[in-house]
């Protein structure tokens, strides 16, 4: 799993994810497991606390905890040097935000927890209709969907799907009749098969507990029972619930989330030194939703990334990937920050003296 990364110099800064809970030890060396960096909304009330301009003169204080605590030489062992050697006032700005993310967290609770995974959902909806259709009781992900396929030379290249991950697909009318004789449905790891005429490429098919149900008749099925759609408006129901006073409730708790994340993540850089004073004050200017947010006195402009881009094809977006640039004629020719899921430690965001476009039809490392 990557990391996120927040710079504006050429070294590297990992981020880390928030824990609902854990002290702020665990919070400062635990592998983030997720971290998402969203800018696009700027409509919630309650403005986070600031936590002032730093110092013009850095007086490093290495004793973040009070000396008598019993555990206090434990604990400076353990933290990193960029928060020991960060000002007390970086380290108190540090600590405040961390406890709003906790807040954040615990208000997202009640809505994490009304939502079901696809797989908690369609399955018990696709084993009733399974059985009421086809008088057949079965765990819809004991069994599969294997569809019989060939590779660019002709080698078999079955794909292989549990009953409720072919379900999903809901089966448009073009991929109902497509079905070679050799696919079938049959008990998930249930399929054998080897070459027995090389110049015919004819092969013997093994299937275990194969099911006598007409493949058609189970696309056609998935397309009635409409798994997809049935777990869409789950979501809808989650996420945009009819009521408008609840519907702006759930949108303002996901902001505010974001919002308090990326503030911790701006002290975390600035810790670190990896993003200059300007830079950091975009950021923490960025997460307030009254503020008009500026970089270096200009306005600010975001953009997403995508990959693949050419005259052909759109490409598909990066999410988590997000470009900040000063909102000026030529705001390329400016430092611009990049924020974005890192693949390894080496692949981070940081600002750059500039954005260079990429030529269509070229390839970038």
């Amino acid at each position: 799993m990557g990391s996120v990364c927040i710079s504006d110099a050429a070294c590297h800064i990992p981020l880390c994810n928030l824990h609902p809970g854990g002290s702020l030890l665990c919070w400062l060396f635990t592998k983030p497991s997720r971290v998402s960096i969203m800018f696009t909304a700027y409509t919630t009330s309650g403005t986070p606390a600031s936590p002032g301009s730093l110092p013009s003169s850095r007086q490093l204080d290495s004793a973040p905890f009070d000396v008598e605590h019993p555990n206090a030489g434990f604990i400076r062992g353990s933290l990193p040097d960029w928060y020991l050697n960060a000002p007390a006032t970086l380290r108190q700005a540090l600590h405040a935000s961390h406890q709003k993310t906790l807040r954040s967290t615990h208000a997202l609770g009640p809505v994490r927890n009304r939502l079901l995974s696809a797989q908690a959902f369609a399955a018990p909806l696709l084993t009733q209709a399974f059985f009421e259709r086809f008088e057949l009781p079965l765990d819809v992900e004991a069994f599969q969907l294997m569809t019989w396929r060939y590779d660019g030379s002709w080698k078999p290249n079955p794909l292989e799907q549990t009953l409720l991950q072919a379900a999903l697909q809901n089966f448009a009318s073009s991929n109902r009749s497509r079905f070679d004789p050799y696919s079938a449905i049959l008990r998930t790891g249930g399929l054998r098969y080897w070459l027995i005429d090389s110049a015919q490429r004819r092969y013997k098919v093994e299937y275990k507990d194969r099911l006598d149900i007409d493949l058609e008749q189970f696309a056609d099925f998935c397309h009635e029972l409409d798994l997809g759609g049935q777990y869409q408006a789950h979501l809808d129901s989650v996420f945009k619930p009819s009521t408008p006073g609840a519907a702006k409730a759930v949108a303002t708790v996901f902001i505010d989330g974001e919002r308090d994340s990326v503030e911790v993540l701006a002290h975390i850089a600035m810790m670190k030194g990896d993003i200059s004073e300007a830079a950091y004050q975009m950021l923490l200017s960025v997460v307030k939703p009254d503020v008009h947010a500026q970089w270096g006195g200009r306005g600010l402009r975001y953009c997403q990334l995508h990959m693949l881009d050419t005259y052909a094809f759109s490409g598909c977006l990066l999410h988590g990937a997000l470009l900040i640039q000063q909102d000026i004629a030529d705001p390329d020719s400016e430092p611009c920050l990049y924020a974005f899921r890192a693949v390894t430690p080496a692949q981070t965001v940081r600002v750059t003296p500039g954005f260079q476009r990429q030529p269509r039809g070229s390839a970038r490392q």
